[in-house]
């Protein structure tokens, strides 16, 4: 699974926190919603995304840090954020 940014209009990215401007909407990110943005801004894949947001963000406490990864991914790609082949 490969793992990329839907390139928005314009997008602002400072202190943790993202701002994605697209034709019909603005959407603000933060944390590790934030960094998978950031990280995806080219193609990546699932396992790659899991290790730096590991490396980041430390394990989740409830899921294994592959499948936290996979549901954000999903979430974020649910809101026309990010493409996943």
């Amino acid at each position: 699974m490969r793992i990329r940014l839907k390139p928005p209009a314009d997008m602002l990215a400072r202190d943790g926190e993202a701002i994605l401007l697209y034709a019909d909407e603005a959407i603000r990110l933060d944390g590790v919603s934030a960094a998978i943005v950031e990280l995806a801004a080219e193609p990546i894949t699932l396992e790659r995304l899991a290790e730096a947001l590991e490396a980041r963000f430390g394990a989740p406490e409830e899921a294994s840090v592959l499948k936290a990864t996979a549901a954000a991914a999903r979430e974020l790609a649910g809101r026309g954020v990010l493409l996943i082949d």
